[in-house]
């Protein structure tokens, strides 16, 4: 009876930190989900605001490249014109020639 009595407070002991541990873990694994979530919910905030800055910064470098080669851009234009202007002139001194070799052929 003496050995039974020196187990019950033993028995009772581990039953009781068995009913803490087991409410306590959940406890502990439901605090480090929702870190886990603010954790993921801030990393997505951080993540859109980076990007964010990213593609302002790219419209600034785009502008920026844009504005320096425009000078050559209105040159290229300018001489594409030139040249097709050049072409029509050649196409119409071409068949001003042809025409003057027949009248000369026929002579």
């Amino acid at each position: 009876a003496i050995e039974t009595t020196s187990m019950l407070p033993g028995a009772a002991t581990t039953c009781t930190m068995a009913a803490i541990g087991i409410g306590v873990i959940p406890y502990g694994d439901r605090k480090v989900i929702k870190q886990y979530e603010k954790n993921w919910q801030k990393r997505g905030e951080k993540l859109a605001s980076l990007e964010s800055v990213c593609m302002k910064e790219i419209q600034i470098f785009n502008k920026r490249i844009l504005q320096g080669v425009s000078p050559y851009t209105r040159y290229v234009k300018a001489e594409e014109d030139d040249i097709l202007s050049l072409n029509e002139e050649c196409d119409t001194l071409l068949s001003s020639t042809q025409v003057l070799r027949n009248r000369v052929v026929k002579l």
